[in-house]
């Protein structure tokens, strides 16, 4: 996992009064929603709803998965918040698959 201080705590970018993303980046397999931040470092987050799969197992496997990612890959991110929602196709992969995947449009890029 990665560090306290620099994960996103995503309930204050839902709801009424919520902040507009400054980009969104959309993919068949996950949506990565950009904030800016006040803090002096990034911040991550990830948005996993009952909708990815009836299982909390398969739910929470995907989200150690995408923060694996970033703890890997924390410092090529520029400051931001960051909030990255999975789809269905990604409880089919396996970690290693999501880890690339994700390598693939975010990092490459």
């Amino acid at each position: 996992m990665i560090p306290a201080k620099k994960r996103l705590k995503i309930g204050e970018f839902y709801g009424p009064g919520a902040p507009r993303p400054e980009k969104v980046i959309k993919n068949p397999s996950f949506s990565l929603r950009i904030f800016k931040t006040l803090s002096k470092h990034s911040r991550f987050g990830v948005a996993v709803g009952i909708a990815l799969d009836k299982r909390a197992s398969e739910r929470i496997r995907v989200k150690r998965a995408i923060f694996i990612f970033f703890r890997l890959n924390i410092d090529k991110f520029p400051v931001a918040d960051y909030i990255i929602s999975p789809s269905k196709n990604m409880t089919s992969m396996t970690n290693d698959e999501i880890i690339k995947l994700l390598n693939k449009f975010l990092i490459s890029n």
